[in-house]
């Protein structure tokens, strides 16, 4: 953890007031990043199995719905409205893959932006007339970001990104496919 004092630069100190100011971006920005990989870790576990039990809810309510659609299924001497289970599947089945699309895209967009803090920099530099300060703290900026490269992983199985979405949807549609062929069998 950097200390709340490095944040702040005294005006006796040689740095110019724009290296000044790139200089306590550089250090908040390695402290955003910090905390980025603690929830990472904290929560990657959390994450996995979320997405583990979204997945198998995912198939299980399409399957049912599928079922109920193609009146492949019927309860005995049990009175069910055929709308109403309709409904209720199709309620939970949105609810696992909103979730589940809300946690990929809140992280892969979060690795995106800070994927665009280079070009920025970089950007930066060659548009501004910069004090030789500045453009030394700025070098050393990109340099940082170069080494800091900032994603959520599924404790370390998986990145979360929008590549996982197109998994998860080849997954449930083969999974579909075996379900509905023991069901015609049956």
């Amino acid at each position: 953890m950097v200390p709340e004092e490095s944040l702040y630069v005294s005006s006796s100190d040689k740095c110019s007031k724009q290296g000044q100011k790139f200089y306590k971006l550089r250090v908040l920005h390695f402290l955003l990043c910090d905390v980025a990989s603690n929830i990472d870790q904290t929560y990657g576990f959390q994450i996995l199995l979320d997405i583990a039990t979204a997945l198998i809810n995912i198939t299980t309510y399409l399957y049912f719905c599928l079922l109920y659609t193609l009146q492949l299924h019927s309860y005995e001497n049990v009175i069910i409205k055929f709308g109403h289970m309709l409904s209720v599947h199709l309620l939970w089945l949105a609810m696992y893959v909103l979730k589940v699309v809300f946690i990929n895209v809140s992280c892969d967009a979060t690795g995106k932006e800070a994927a665009l803090a280079r070009i920025l920099i970089q950007k930066i530099l060659f548009s501004f007339d910069l004090d030789a300060e500045a453009v030394f703290q700025l070098e050393a900026f990109s340099k940082q970001l170069l080494f800091q490269k900032l994603s959520f992983s599924a404790c370390g199985f998986f990145y979360l990104n929008r590549s996982v979405l197109c998994s998860i949807a080849g997954a449930v549609t083969t999974y579909l496919v075996i379900l509905l062929q023991f069901q015609i069998s049956l």
